[in-house]
């Protein structure tokens, strides 16, 4: 969503903050505010790091929201979506 010059990256994780950082660091505009828990509710969204440690976040925590375990590739996968949900809003 976009008002104006501020952008609003709306999603339903709490991302670690590497995942913040990437999506934050490769967007262009400065005015942007990145919601979690937004209209969902699916918990932690560890990073590629904490997943291959297999934590409590990247293993356990999903299964109290009935998900599957996270990937490497599922935070990376959010962000990009992010980020190309971003770009339609530029106009």
């Amino acid at each position: 969503m976009r008002i104006g010059d501020v952008y609003l990256a709306a999603h339903g994780s709490e991302l670690f903050s590497t995942l913040g950082l990437s999506l934050r660091r490769s967007w262009p505009h400065d005015d942007l505010f990145i919601l979690g828990y937004s209209n969902d509710g699916i918990g932690y969204m560890p990073d590629e790091y904490d997943i291959a440690r297999r934590t409590y976040a990247a293993v356990t925590s999903p299964k109290f929201t009935a998900q599957f375990p996270f990937t490497g590739d599922s935070g990376p996968a959010l962000v990009q979506g992010l980020r190309e949900s971003l770009q339609m809003t530029e106009g």
